[in-house]
């Protein structure tokens, strides 16, 4: 999360009044992410602090915002702990500030985990199996933002910044991942971008899974290896092998993962890396990158040679 569009306090106080949820004490950005401005906000109601996250959308329309309101909605009624937008007065969730579409949601309590443990890796599974199958009837769809087209789109603009071996690999992957969007394997709705620092943890239990706005129709096995390139490999990118099969135990305690899915898990590894690698390629204003790109170019290269080369 990050904050790039400013306002003034009075136009925040503007903004709040239409919910109704008490006075602005205060407010202030959050400067994690790349993606959208999000802001910590403290209202006063009947004398009790509540803490909000307002979340000005920077790169999707208001009419796209439906799409997420309604999932969260759904998890939230199935018991899955995520921030629901609030509602104006007028029953609106998706609202307009500093001319952009904007959510309003409470503030959930928990840390962020930087060294998890095996439980919590199984705890982890279990809840992304639970939004798997819950999500399962939604009749909601939204085209996955980064496909294979996207892939080489991104690629294309940025070959000046890449080595020429990154380039052909990148370029594989992408024609690979390209084949694979024929595969016969379970799809719905997913997350799409369950890192570590979208979850939030209280010891062994997941007090919020936050961060839905890369969520989109794709294979379901593209979210188990996005969850396990971050959250069971070491600093050096190898995978973590307890961390691993807790998660793969937990998801499928909820879910069995079909055997086509265990057979193609290394692929949709390097395909979650590779296009994390690439969204890392972005920059600012100022031409500087947002976040380094070399992590996840650097694990791409390792599950490619042991997929690729062997």
């Amino acid at each position: 999360m990050a904050a790039y569009t400013t306002f003034t306090r009075e136009a925040l106080i503007g903004y709040v009044r239409m919910f109704g949820i008490g006075d602005l004490e205060s407010f202030e950005p959050i400067t994690e992410g790349i993606e959208n401005s999000n802001y910590f906000v403290t209202m006063i109601e009947h004398n009790t602090k509540r803490e909000y996250v307002l979340s000005i959308i920077e790169q999707l329309g208001l009419e796209e915002l439906s799409f997420f309101s309604q999932i969260l909605q759904r998890l939230s009624s199935s018991g899955i702990p995520v921030p629901v937008p609030k509602r104006t007065l007028d029953g609106m969730t998706s609202t307009i500030f500093c001319g952009k579409p904007t959510l309003l949601t409470p503030r959930l309590k928990g840390m962020h985990v930087r060294d998890p443990s095996t439980d919590q890796c199984q705890i982890l599974g279990k809840t992304l199996a639970t939004i798997h199958l819950n999500l399962s009837t939604e009749e909601c769809f939204r085209d996955n933002p980064y496909s294979p087209d996207w892939m080489e789109m991104t690629i294309t603009e940025n070959t000046e910044d890449l080595s020429k071996s990154d380039v052909i690999m990148l370029n594989e992957i992408t024609q690979d991942y390209r084949i694979a969007q024929d595969n016969d394997l379970p799809s719905g709705i997913i997350h799409g971008d369950l890192f570590r620092d979208n979850v939030l943890f209280k010891a062994n239990e997941a007090l919020a899974i936050l961060d839905f706005f890369n969520a989109c129709n794709d294979f379901l096995l593209q979210d188990v290896a996005i969850a396990i390139n971050d959250w069971c490999v070491n600093k050096n990118g190898g995978l973590v092998k307890s961390r691993g099969d807790a998660f793969l135990d937990g998801y499928s305690e909820v879910r069995a993962l079909e055997e086509e899915e265990l057979k193609n898990l290394t692929k949709y590894r390097i395909f979650s890396a590779a296009r994390l690698a690439l969204t890392r390629q972005k920059r600012d204003k100022s031409g500087a990158r947002l976040k380094d790109p070399e992590e996840y170019l650097s694990l791409t290269r390792q599950l490619y040679q042991y997929d690729y080369e062997r």
